[in-house]
């Protein structure tokens, strides 16, 4: 079975929700939002990774799939949000997907 973690980005708050797929049938599992607040960079980083750490643990999902960032007030809250999805996993590089590779249920 495929167990999906979605992630919504911000860099106040984050969306997350998580699905299984049985065959083509997707099953709600579970979802929330990580308010990370306004302090700084280092402080809302520990709260992203301590809240996607819990749902990691809790849900087990074996796919991932992070919202691309694509509006913003100005080039600095780009940045800050670019500064929060940057990075890589410990278990192989990711795969991207674009709008044409998603079905909507």
């Amino acid at each position: 079975m495929r167990v999906i973690l979605g992630i919504d980005p911000g860099s106040v708050k984050t969306g997350w929700g998580v699905i299984a797929l049985e065959g083509s049938t997707p099953h709600y599992r579970a979802s929330g939002i990580l308010k990370l607040g306004q302090g700084t960079m280092a402080e809302r980083l520990l709260i992203l990774h301590d809240g996607l750490s819990d749902v990691l643990a809790t849900y087990a999902p074996n796919e991932a799939a992070i919202e691309e960032v694509f509006l913003a007030k100005n080039c600095s809250q780009d940045s800050q949000a670019s500064h929060l999805w940057t990075g890589s996993s410990s278990q192989g590089a990711g795969s991207e997907y674009g709008d044409e590779n998603i079905e909507t249920y």
